[in-house]
């Protein structure tokens, strides 16, 4: 028999391991998102000031959503960064919220916002459990004469 104990959690040092990652990752991702809304607002100042052909706002105006779907992504990236800094504050980084199980440190480095381990990532989604219910006939109302 075993006396080795389960891992429940990853070392304060492996978690300043990530932590260390997921800054990196923050302060570039910030910078990324920071420029994207400066070119969103040049594109926005260069429209009002120039009056050109339909063919030039057309392309103006496309070029602008694509910026702003890049600029949501990176929010959402950003946000997801921050959730994971959060996690290894609260010392639960790394852990699996679906097994309980730790993430290994491979996906990690990987993907530093992840929340599943790729076992359970992949693991079919578990069958609906559907409890049969038996129709009841109608009772038929006797006449009374």
């Amino acid at each position: 028999m075993s006396n080795k104990k389960k891992q429940t959690r990853y070392s304060d040092s492996d978690l300043q391991e990530f932590k260390d990652l997921l800054e990196g990752k923050l302060e570039k991702s910030t910078l990324d998102y920071n420029s994207l809304l400066d070119q969103i607002r040049e594109l926005g100042e260069k429209a009002d000031s120039e009056k050109s052909d339909m063919f030039d706002n057309s392309a103006s105006q496309s070029e602008t959503e694509m910026l702003q779907r890049m600029a949501h992504r990176t929010k959402k990236h950003i946000q997801n960064l921050q959730n994971a800094l959060t996690r290894i504050r609260n010392k639960t980084y790394g852990v699996c919220f679906k097994s309980g199980e730790l993430i290994s440190k491979a996906r990690l480095r990987a993907v530093p916002t992840t929340t599943q381990s790729l076992e359970a990532k992949t693991a079919p989604p578990p069958k609906p459990v559907v409890k049969a219910v038996e129709a009841e006939a109608p009772k038929k109302k006797s006449k009374k004469k």
